[in-house]
């Protein structure tokens, strides 16, 4: 009973002090006839801290407007956030467990006295006494206001050029057990974790129906994953970007399978079913309040997608692979109008593929508002010698500018990446993020899936170590 009421720490003098005296009052004036009424204060006192207690913890929007107005001390988030305030809110101030306690005792005494005990009755309202000593003088100071945490203020710049992070792995990392932590071995959410590392937006991936296959998807990155991670983000501050693949798995330059429920569409089939998806998805994640800055239409679409109706190893492919993303652009226009939609290659620093794949897509009236990137040097190859990430760097950004002047239209960097344990590579990102930043139509650059680490899905180009901790590559996100 008393383990929430700090009975046994600091405070105890005062509760000893206050029992005495209710011991005193209750020895010395029991003839009087306001304890007749103690009863129904007791109650009236009692059974409003009660309510209180559980509409605090029923309505998160009351309880909001309780702390921000009251004591200025409400935060968003899980870590040291919401839950953390509302424990405090219950163990300083309503003291929940007490009150119920005093109200059934209160309730006991007045039926006792209701029906002649009154002997009895005079017991239970010491009882009671005891109680609300016990709570009225738990601090162990006189300022009846509730002790909270202290709450440091950091201010997080989320605006402006996108230091963003793919980490639609996340849900199930955490499925397994992962854990994240600080440079100085602090277990802390993944999510708060990457903003504190000066990440300011999230990239999510979606696939149609990842049950169908059981691989290695295994149900994960659905639309209720995509859910659930979209809310974490959006109340942390982050801006958000979805990617969908059009498929119930990986969709990437080699493979781009039409999900299992579409496999015997016709291309007027597929293009519905593109934009029934895609506002399903997006229709959901608008619905709880949360914003969508960009949205791919298409993952690393190398040769198309939605193979082969989609595939551009043919004219009619070319054709259906334009139509496939203009589909995919109405949509997301529907739900979201002012959001950027994305069509996304592989290989950032290869000129000549965006050239020929931009141009199938422009002489066919496809409509996109941003050009997305991906780059991966590979610095462990099975054979030959590792890539010159410098040259890739340098190649990648000057893609970029030829296809803005070209189709003056913005570019990003949607997926990044190195091996985690090469030993330059801080320099490698900090070199791109530099010269992306000096780019004026480039929006911004993520890392893909930097929270893997340990062997996670044998992806070993993540920027945390094999101890969960983050890596030196992340100060290139903080410059």
């Amino acid at each position: 009973l008393f383990r929430n009421q700090e009975f046994l720490s600091g405070g105890y003098y005062n509760s000893i002090r206050l029992i005495g005296a209710y011991l005193f009052i209750f020895a010395s004036v029991k003839s009087c006839d306001w304890i007749k009424k103690a009863p129904q204060i007791i109650t009236a006192v009692g059974i409003a801290n009660v309510i209180a207690t559980l509409l605090f913890f029923v309505n998160n929007g009351l309880y909001q407007l309780f702390i921000n107005t009251t004591y200025k001390q409400y935060q968003d988030g899980t870590q040291d956030g919401l839950y953390g305030y509302r424990a405090a809110l219950a163990d300083h101030y309503s003291q929940n467990g007490t009150y119920i306690t005093i109200v059934l005792l209160t309730v006991w005494a007045v039926f006792l006295t209701l029906n002649g005990h009154e002997k009895k009755r005079k017991y239970i309202m010491i009882a009671s006494a005891l109680l609300c000593g016990s709570i009225f003088t738990a601090c162990d100071d006189d300022n009846d206001t509730p002790t909270f945490p202290e709450k440091t203020e950091t201010t997080y710049d989320m605006s402006g050029f996108a230091r963003g992070a793919d980490v639609s792995w996340l849900s199930e990392m955490e499925s397994s057990g992962y854990k994240f932590y600080t440079s100085d071995g602090k277990e802390q959410e993944c999510m708060s974790l990457l903003r504190d590392l000066g990440i300011n937006a999230i990239r999510l991936r979606v696939w149609v129906n990842p049950e169908n296959d059981t691989e290695d998807v295994k149900g994960w990155c659905n639309k209720g994953d995509v859910l659930l991670k979209a809310w974490r983000a959006h109340n942390l501050g982050y801006r958000l970007m979805i990617d969908f693949h059009y498929s119930d798995r990986w969709a990437d330059p080699v493979q781009q399978a039409k999900p299992k429920a579409w496999e015997n569409y016709t291309v007027e089939e597929l293009e519905q079913a593109i934009a029934d998806h895609t506002k399903d998805v997006l229709g959901a994640i608008k619905e709880m309040g949360i914003d969508v800055e960009w949205v791919q239409v298409g993952n690393e679409t190398h040769q198309g997608m939605l193979f082969p109706t989609g595939q551009t190893t043919s004219s009619d492919g070319i054709k259906n692979f334009a139509k496939f993303i203009n589909s995919g652009y109405n949509a997301v226009k529907e739900i979201y109008p002012n959001a950027k939609v994305i069509v996304h290659l592989d290989q950032g620093n290869d000129a000549n593929l965006y050239n020929r794949i931009f141009g199938y897509l422009h002489d066919n009236n496809a409509k996109w508002d941003v050009i997305g990137m991906s780059l991966y040097p590979d610095m462990y190859p099975t054979e030959g010698a590792a890539d010159d990430w410098e040259d890739m760097n340098n190649k990648c950004i000057a893609n970029m500018k030829s296809l803005i002047a070209k189709y003056n239209t913005p570019v990003m960097m949607c997926e990044i990446g190195i091996p985690w344990d090469y030993s330059e590579a801080e320099d490698f990102f900090t070199d791109f993020m530099t010269k992306a930043k000096q780019v004026e139509q480039c929006l911004g650059v993520f890392s893909w899936e930097p929270q893997s680490y340990g062997g996670w899905k044998n992806y070993g180009k993540g920027m945390f170590d094999d101890s969960g901790k983050p890596t030196s590559a992340f100060n290139a996100f903080k410059r």
